[in-house]
């Protein structure tokens, strides 16, 4: 067997060599939201903001009888599309057939909020237990960058400052979704007319006016402050995530976040950008490359669609988006 795999923020225990829980009786779990749209200055200059990945987190070799699953239950999945770029319209991606979606652009220069990743215990939304979600990232806009989804609230606005961008302060990033409301509105108003912002609700980022959507989660994150002059705004803020309390022990389940995620911490503190676009655990060794990361500034730049993992003792499973509901049946 491999040794304990210590280089991602979910705290397996033994792996096997494709990376999979290996504990007879457990469960693991691994979930990604969706990334958000790239933005584009358009005729202002050349820049391409990048979108923000999606929310993660992991379920890590729990016995089933610690999180409320029994041989037999079904687990209903609804995998989160990517947002749009502004080359592709700025729409905000969807649930995967659940309510909602993420948040969108304002075309020509913003694009779309991820869409969630949400699982439901014994019955889809509507009838099942909400179980888990990781939010969809926020979309980039022109002006000023995005905010990440995450738990337990985006990483959005807050007390961040940044260069005068024509007459209001970069970066104005719309407030990530929290666990009983969508992201707050950025302080200021929109630049020439435009508007500044609006809130985002639960399963839905808000939508951007001249500015980038909120990404969807538990609550989405808000839409950023627009512009109609010269630089067109800023980026939504991302969706929270969610674990039910109830059936998920806290020593059982970790979220990440541009914090603490190792190819994000040298750059998030201080806001400086990231050279790449990667997922938030992409090191995790059952990632699938281009699942939850943001939109990359080439063509078209659309955010990576949602993903999903689940090791038992009979093997792993993987979805990815369809939009529409999967299933699992805990074996």
């Amino acid at each position: 067997m491999a040794p304990i795999f210590t280089g991602n923020k979910f705290g397996f225990g033994r792996v096997d060599a494709a990376g999979g829980a290996v504990s007879v009786g457990t469960i693991t779990i691994k979930v990604w939201g969706a990334g958000g749209g790239r933005g584009d200055n358009g005729p202002h200059n050349s820049v391409n903001q990048f979108g923000a990945p999606g929310g993660a987190f992991a379920i890590s070799q729990t016995p089933y009888s610690s999180i409320g699953l029994s041989p037999g239950n079904t687990l209903y999945i609804y995998v989160g599309q990517g947002g749009k770029s502004q080359d592709s319209g700025g729409a905000g991606g969807g649930n995967g057939g659940h309510p909602g979606r993420g948040g969108n652009g304002s075309p020509p220069d913003a694009g779309g909020g991820g869409g969630m990743t949400s699982i439901y215990l014994n019955g889809g939304f509507g009838s099942g237990t909400l179980y888990a979600i990781a939010a969809g990232g926020g979309g980039a806009s022109a002006g000023f960058m995005w905010a990440a989804g995450g738990y337990p609230f985006g990483m959005g606005g807050g007390p961040v400052t940044g260069p005068q961008i024509t007459g209001w302060t970069a970066p104005h990033v719309g407030g990530g979704g929290t666990q009983s409301a969508g992201g707050s509105v950025p302080g200021g108003t929109g630049y020439g007319g435009a508007p500044g912002g609006n809130t985002g609700s639960q399963f839905t980022g808000g939508d951007g006016g001249d500015s980038g959507g909120g990404g969807a989660g538990y609550y989405g994150g808000a839409s950023g402050v627009g512009d109609y002059g010269s630089v067109s705004g800023s980026g939504g803020g991302g969706g929270s995530n969610y674990h039910n309390p109830t059936y998920i022990p806290p020593a059982f389940i970790t979220h990440a976040n541009i914090l603490t995620d190792p190819q994000w911490a040298p750059y998030a503190p201080n806001f400086t950008p990231h050279p790449t676009v990667p997922a938030l655990n992409s090191t995790d060794p059952q990632y699938s490359p281009g699942k939850g990361n943001g939109g990359p500034p080439s063509a078209p730049g659309d955010g990576g669609p949602g993903y999903v993992v689940i090791t038992t003792p009979a093997g792993t499973s993987t979805f990815s988006y369809t939009g529409s509901v999967q299933t699992f049946v805990i074996p």
